[in-house]
């Protein structure tokens, strides 16, 4: 999983956001974008969308076989596949 972000700031000679664009044209055709997220540490939470946060087809196999999608080992919030994308 990946997500991707850059602004432009003043005094650069380039635009960070603009090649980001151009990166992520690339990027839709290999990775799928939109993931489910959910924190444990509270009861009945909701998930939450996370439209920005990608993930490739090996990520998806991984997670159907029962590999966790964690930030960090230790986290409490677990991501999935969002439902408009599996």
């Amino acid at each position: 999983m990946t997500t991707i972000q850059a602004e432009n700031e003043l005094g650069l000679d380039f635009k960070p956001a603009y090649w980001l664009r151009e990166l992520k044209k690339h990027l839709y055709k290999t990775l799928t974008f939109g993931v489910d997220a959910i924190n444990h540490v509270y009861e009945n939470a909701n998930s939450s969308l996370y439209k920005d946060i990608g993930y490739s087809l090996a990520a998806l196999q991984l997670y159907k076989t029962g590999v966790e999608w964690k930030q960090f080992d230790t986290s409490n919030v677990e991501f999935s596949p969002a439902k408009d994308t599996e």
